[in-house]
Parts: structure tokens; C-alpha cells; sequence
């Protein structure tokens, strides 16, 4: 190597050293934290535009919790003793008798709980009552609509139907109901019942309303009073006696839960 060609690299390294040659540093994430290193007297790299958050998935609604009812079939598997398995049918007043423990009720019941409760049942009588509930068939879904309609009963459930689209099918509101104080009842087994209050005059008349429309769930009882309520203790003093003879012919027991039933939303 030449002398010529040695003096240029040194006056090159020293300008370097002495901050006069311009170093590009690469933009991204932590760019930030390179640009706090960069040399002095040297520009702060752009700073790249962060990626947008992703947005999180939007969760889907729970499907709703299936509740046994009269007309019911289901098969009793026992693993360890097959010569107890049967075939049971939900009776009219949601009971089922079986082998070795009796009566039990079963309407109001998941499949779920219903197994569980015979597991204890029968622990009673067996050592190891390993039985598993195998579903057969169902009986027609149905919800039940009462209070100022015009035609109160059951209506079927055929795919999804809110508490309005009952109303409607139960022949829409009389001139006597209270479309503010709708109430839908729903059995929750052990819970007790769910006590749904919403404001139907509103979404009828295309306002918001309290709370919107309820979509109902197999059983539900939607009931539409006279007068406007406040709350569970005034909707049971004035109306119950109305309600419990219909949930009794589900084979339910509201009279038990009447204390424990909470409340889903508010009275304007």
C-alpha cells in the first residue's frame, strides 16, 4: 500500500472518530433506545409508526344451559353394574322413578346435575356407582308466556326468540298491561331463579329502553303485569300467586327460591 492511499484512511478513521462522518442507525422497535447511543451532535433517528393492537376477539355468548323437562328420555348406564342401567322418561310432574333410590326430580335439572345427583344418590347403595346419563330424546322446547297478553300458554321455541317475539306470538300486549315491568323468570337449578326486568314499551316504541330485549332460553316464563314494578319483593307480593301454579305444572319449586332470586337490571 502506498503512503497516498494510508494517509487517506487515517483522515477518513479520524474524521469518524471526530463525529464528522454521518452513521445511519436502522429505525424499528427499540429505535428509541439506539438514537439515546447515537454520537453527538448527530440528528435522533425517525421514530417508525407503531403497529396498530390487534383487537382481542370479541367473545361469543354462552350457549344456553339445557334444563330437563316432563317428556324427556335418557338411558342410566352403570359401569360397574349393568344390570341396573334402564331407560326413564321425565313424568308429567318433572319426577323420574328408579331402581334402588326412588322418586327424584328431575325437571328444572341440567343433564349435568341431574348425574351428579344420582352419583349421590346412589353412592348410598353401591360402592362405586360410576353412572353416566346418555340422552334419548327431548321433549318439545318451549317457553311459557302469562300475565296481560291475549292469549297467555306456551309458546314453542322453534330457533332463537326473544321475550317481545313471545309476546307478539302470545297475541301481543292487552290494553291493560305494563309493557315497562316485563319480567322474565329463569329457573337456574341450585342458583334459584334469575329475575330479568326490561322496559318492551320502549323498544316497541323504537327508543333504547332498559336494557333491550331478553333472548329466552327452554322454560323460561315471561310475564307481563297490570302495574309498573319496583323490584323482586313488590313483584312477588303482588303477582306471585299468579306465577307459582304455573311454575309448579313445570315441576318446579319457586316458592323455595322466592329470597334468593336476584335481580337482572332496573325499573325506570
Amino acid at each position: 500500500m502506498n503512503s497516498s492511499r494510508l494517509t487517506l484512511l487515517c483522515c477518513a478513521a479520524a474524521l469518524a472518530a471526530a463525529g464528522c462522518v454521518n452513521t445511519s442507525f436502522p429505525v424499528g422497535p427499540g429505535s428509541a433506545d439506539r438514537a439515546a447511543t447515537a454520537p453527538p451532535g448527530e440528528p435522533a433517528p425517525k421514530a417508525q409508526a407503531a403497529a396498530p393492537t390487534p383487537l382481542a376477539p370479541v367473545a361469543k355468548p354462552a350457549a344456553p344451559r339445557y334444563l330437563l323437562q316432563a317428556g324427556d328420555q335418557f338411558d342410566l348406564k352403570f359401569f360397574y353394574t349393568p344390570e341396573l342401567n334402564e331407560s326413564v322418561v321425565v313424568r308429567p310432574d318433572g319426577k323420574v322413578s328408579l331402581q334402588l333410590v326412588g322418586e327424584l326430580q328431575a325437571a328444572g335439572l341440567s343433564p349435568g346435575e341431574l348425574e351428579r345427583e344420582l352419583h349421590a344418590r346412589y353412592a348410598k347403595q353401591l360402592r362405586d356407582p360410576a353412572v353416566t346419563l346418555v340422552a334419548r330424546q327431548f321433549g318439545p322446547l318451549r317457553v311459557f308466556v302469562a300475565g296481560e297478553v291475549k292469549n297467555p300458554g306456551e309458546v314453542a321455541l322453534q330457533g332463537p326468540m326473544t321475550a317481545l317475539q313471545a309476546i307478539a306470538r302470545a297475541g301481543f300486549f292487552t290494553r291493560d298491561a305494563e309493557a315497562r315491568s316485563v319480567v322474565v323468570l329463569r329457573y337456574n337449578g341450585d342458583d334459584g331463579p334469575e329475575f330479568i326486568v326490561r322496559d318492551l314499551k320502549a323498544l316497541v316504541d323504537g327508543q333504547p329502553g332498559t336494557g333491550g330485549d331478553v333472548a329466552l332460553q327452554p322454560m323460561d316464563v315471561v310475564f307481563v303485569p297490570q302495574t309498573q314494578i319496583a323490584g323482586v319483593a313488590d313483584f312477588f307480593g303482588r303477582y306471585v300467586s299468579n306465577i307459582v301454579p304455573l311454575w309448579r305444572n313445570l315441576g318446579f319449586s319457586m316458592i323455595y327460591y322466592t329470597n334468593r332470586a336476584r335481580v337482572v337490571g332496573t325499573v325506570p
